[in-house]
C-alpha cells in the first residue's frame, strides 16, 4: 500500500498535464475532480508501530504485519503503518 498526498497530485497533474484536446481536457477535470472530492474518499485507518530487530536477520521486522523491510523507514512499505513507535521518534531504536 502506498499513501499519497493528494493536493501535490493534483498539483502536479495541473502543471505538467496540459489538455491538448477536448476528451483530454474532460478527461484531465474528471481525473482532479475525483482526487479533490473528499466526500467519496475512502478513509483508511492509520496503523501505528515499530520496528523490531530480529535475532536471526538484519533487516527490520514490522509490529503491526510482521513482514520484514529492506531499512527502517517512516511507514512500512507492506502495510503503510508509521514507524512512529506511538510517541516515540520515526525510525529510532
Amino acid at each position: 500500500m502506498r499513501l499519497i498526498d493528494a493536493d501535490a497530485l493534483a498539483n502536479v497533474i495541473e502543471t505538467n498535464c496540459p489538455a491538448l484536446n477536448f476528451a483530454a481536457l474532460l478527461s484531465k477535470g474528471w481525473v482532479l475532480s475525483l482526487i479533490r472530492d473528499k466526500t467519496n474518499t475512502p478513509t483508511v485507518e492509520l496503523k501505528r508501530g515499530k520496528w523490531i530487530a530480529a535475532w536471526f536477520d538484519s533487516r527490520p521486522v514490522c509490529s503491526e504485519c510482521g513482514k520484514f523491510a529492506d531499512e527502517r523507514t517512516d511507514y512500512c512499505p507492506n502495510c503503510g503503518a508509521k514507524m512512529d513507535g506511538g510517541d516515540e521518534d520515526a525510525g529510532d531504536d
